[in-house]
């Protein structure tokens, strides 16, 4: 097994099969990182099952990426992905006005977040708030896992 002193070295050596980094108190090393391919909590079921004797203890699990990379990349996905609602014109979902709304899904109530265009969300704003948008379409349109007819 593989220890690392930091957290950074451990998340450059961390391959594709990597799913987490899991901060252990080992035997010989003290507090280090392990790059493991199941989560903290399944590290330790296995370690009740099955003691290993480098590994007094499991103190947690980290994620492989940094914050500033989760970051970057929500970001990055906001400005390619985000289209108006209304007008289904490409935006930039990070300067774009979004609305917060709570729709249905499965039963279950879930909050939906519609991003619109500068021309739209004037339009919206004069309109008010009894427009029907496609986002109701979205957050309704998902099936339930209830059958449709009773037997």
């Amino acid at each position: 097994m593989t220890t690392y002193p930091t957290l950074d070295e451990a998340r450059r050596a961390a391959t594709s099969e990597t799913f987490e980094i899991v901060e252990i108190d080992h035997a010989r090393d003290g507090r280090c990182y392990v790059c493991c391919r199941s989560s903290a909590q399944g590290l330790r079921a296995a370690l009740a099952r099955a003691p290993v004797v480098e590994i007094v203890r499991v103190i947690g699990g980290h994620t492989i990426k940094t914050a500033e990379q989760i970051e970057a990349e929500r970001v990055a996905y906001l400005r390619e992905h985000c289209t108006c609602e209304r007008c289904g014109v490409h935006i930039d979902g990070n300067v774009a006005y979004r609305q917060e709304e709570w729709g249905r899904l499965g039963g279950r109530a879930v909050p939906v977040t519609a991003y619109y265009c500068d021309p739209c969300r004037v339009l919206l704003q004069a309109v008010g708030q009894g427009e029907y948008t496609a986002m109701h379409e979205r957050a309704v349109d998902v099936p339930s896992v209830e059958p449709y007819t009773k037997e």
